[in-house]
């Protein structure tokens, strides 16, 4: 690890949370990860790809396309809000009783495997997961408001099968699909989360050991 010149600018060189996503340490280097993520893609295609085709060999149960998506953006809604109020609260907290001088000397070590200060890289992990809860919340909401009965995104739906029957099946199905990998997703960016909390925590309780000493 080596210092990093200018530090001070390079800690705020982001000014949006956009950016500060994309520069944010990547979540499919695990293999974990991504066996999971795969495995759940996969199955979720599947099942799609088999209600649309209806193949003659199989009999499926017959279910509401539309009434499964506002069930899982109702229970996605009341999870990530709940979740995204415990992270909050336990980053704060973390974040209040870590002494700033730890963190600006964290901002002056360069981390071996990317582009970022360590500080950096902690901190844009946590706000990762920050923003995938805060943009899966705004879509369940979304969801929620728009798409009951009457709303606009039904109305938009009604547009969509009149020009494209099976268009529409296939973007349902699709919303379906995205919706839950993107549940399970932020099920491993919990788990992440905490592991990240943890780590941080060992290395407070190693630098005050190296103060006292």
């Amino acid at each position: 690890m080596t210092d990093i010149k200018g530090w001070r600018q390079q800690i705020v060189a982001e000014k949006s949370l956009w950016q500060i996503f994309r520069r944010s340490p990547g979540f499919w280097e695990q293999p974990f990860h991504r066996a999971i993520m795969t495995i759940t893609g996969l199955g979720l295609t599947t099942f799609s790809a088999l209600h649309l085709t209806k193949p003659g060999w199989l009999v499926l149960p017959t279910f509401s396309v539309q009434e499964t998506i506002l069930a899982w953006a109702n229970l996605g809604l009341t999870y990530s809000v709940t979740m995204l109020a415990f992270l909050l609260a336990g980053f704060t907290v973390f974040s209040t009783i870590t002494k700033p001088q730890l963190f600006a000397e964290l901002a002056q070590v360069a981390h071996p495997e990317s582009t970022l200060s360590e500080f950096q890289y902690i901190f844009f992990s946590f706000m990762n997961v920050f923003i995938h809860y805060l943009t899966y919340m705004s879509v369940c909401a979304i969801i929620l408001l728009f798409a009951n009965n009457g709303g606009p995104l039904i109305l938009l739906g009604e547009c969509m099968k009149l020009a494209s029957p099976t268009g529409f099946s296939v973007f349902q199905f699709t919303t379906l699909a995205v919706l839950g990998t993107w549940t399970i997703l932020l099920f491993l960016k919990l788990k992440s989360f905490i592991y990240n909390l943890y780590a941080m925590i060992i290395v407070v309780v190693l630098h005050e050991n190296q103060d006292e000493k």
